[in-house]
């Protein structure tokens, strides 16, 4: 179901991720379907002040058992991004040698970038006076997409997008237009995101985004819930191999899914708070729809920006029933930061994935902590248990700080 206007089709090829309830295809869709929770609590983590800290973190993530290569990257998110990159590369049977370097690109979205590794940098510079020579380089977050394309020898261009909560669901739409317009035939694609640290987690503290109910760390991020107090933030990577159709078939690819339609747009209102009734984030959607040349009784799924905070959830369901009308109460959406928590920049490709290996699979990821009915949040949400359901069309939302919305259609490749 190509767009009529579309030159070339983009299909995905490749996924590699690493997250906070599993890295690799196998282990992270074993947790989709049993709807494990990856949200723990912190441990030996920013003092006293955080002594109830928790976070989807990932704790057994070791660079050197991913990345083969003596120069490993600076930067916790941009360790991340290589990891899986290359997993993503070795799913899709891409080499160093079977792709034209030339015509290969990377478009990665992280928001924080490099800022771990410089927070403790800039711990260590208070007290001994030396600076690492990498700090100030890969602070920023385009030394995210440089590494990953150092390390995979990818000549074409290389952009970070660092737009907040949708950094990589516009990274991924970026690398969809720039094959679409035959700039490139294949693009190494997804987010990656490594933003716990005592002063990010404070920042958002600050503002009063992150959830107060700590006590049970798994039940912490609770999307649509009645209960629901704010979001738990989190770490991973998702990278993709987005490749023109023609080119995946001339090496006898397998296939995924295909990229149909993007849109982005901005609420242009207000920095922390989205705008009453969600009249910007509807409109992305119906762009996202125009773009992809398929109308509301075409999407069977739509995976939820979802964030656990009680603003965003009420205007994302406004949203929806704004776009979709009587069938919104058909279609069944659902939000994975329930079990991953909210990985930022990474949120998007992370949950791209599971939508993907969801429709692969015939399941739809579940909503857990959903036990308490909200009238204002009152689509089904697919709450606590993956539903058993083969579906072929899906909308992935994501919605950010600033007024950022960008939206993809994606569908099985036929």
């Amino acid at each position: 179901m190509p767009n009529k206007k579309s030159k070339r089709r983009v299909v995905i090829t490749g996924i590699g991720i690493i997250s906070p309830i599993g890295a690799g295809k196998r282990n992270f869709t074993d947790a989709l379907l049993n709807g494990v929770s990856g949200v723990k609590r912190l441990e030996n983590f920013g003092g006293a002040k955080f002594s109830k800290a928790i976070a989807g973190a990932i704790t057994d993530f070791e660079p050197s058992a991913y990345i083969h290569t003596k120069n490993i990257p600076c930067g916790r998110s941009a360790q991340l991004a290589v990891a899986a990159s290359d997993m993503a590369l070795e799913d899709a049977g891409l080499t160093s040698g079977n792709f034209d370097p030339d015509r290969t690109g990377v478009i990665i979205g992280s928001s924080v970038g490099g800022l771990q590794f410089y927070e403790t940098e800039i711990n260590l510079f208070r007290m001994k006076g030396r600076v690492n020579p990498y700090a100030p380089i890969s602070i920023f977050a385009g030394a995210v997409s440089s590494e990953v394309s150092i390390y995979t020898g990818a000549r074409g261009p290389s952009h970070t997008i660092s737009n907040g909560c949708t950094a990589s669901t516009d990274a991924i739409g970026s690398a969809f237009r720039s094959i679409r317009a035959d700039e490139t035939d294949v693009v190494i694609s997804g987010g990656a995101e490594s933003p716990i640290t005592p002063f990010i987690m404070a920042g958002f503290r600050s503002i009063h985004v992150l959830s107060r109910q700590t006590d049970i760390p798994e039940k912490a991020c609770r999307p649509f819930d009645a209960l629901r107090d704010g979001m738990v933030i989190a770490e991973g990577a998702c990278m993709f191999i987005l490749e023109s159709l023609k080119h995946a078939l001339a090496r006898q690819a397998p296939i995924y899914a295909e990229i149909l339609g993007y849109a982005a747009t901005n609420d242009a209102h207000h920095m922390l708070r989205p705008e009453a009734g969600g009249k910007s984030v509807a409109r992305c959607m119906t762009v996202a729809l125009q773009d992809a040349g398929i109308g509301i009784n075409d999407v069977q799924y739509i995976n939820a920006h979802g964030t656990s905070t009680i603003i965003n959830d009420r205007i994302e369901t406004q949203a929806i029933k704004a776009v979709f009308k009587k069938q919104a109460e058909n279609i069944p959406a659902s939000a994975v930061k329930s079990m991953t928590g909210h990985a930022i920049g990474a949120s998007g490709g992370i949950e791209l994935a599971a939508a993907i290996l969801g429709m692969e699979n015939g399941f739809i990821p579940p909503t857990i902590n959903l036990e308490n009915s909200d009238p204002e949040c009152d689509l089904d949400y697919v709450p606590n248990q993956a539903r058993k359901c083969g579906f072929d069309v899906f909308l992935k939302n994501s919605i950010g700080f600033g007024g950022k919305n960008a939206m993809l259609v994606v569908g099985r490749y036929t």
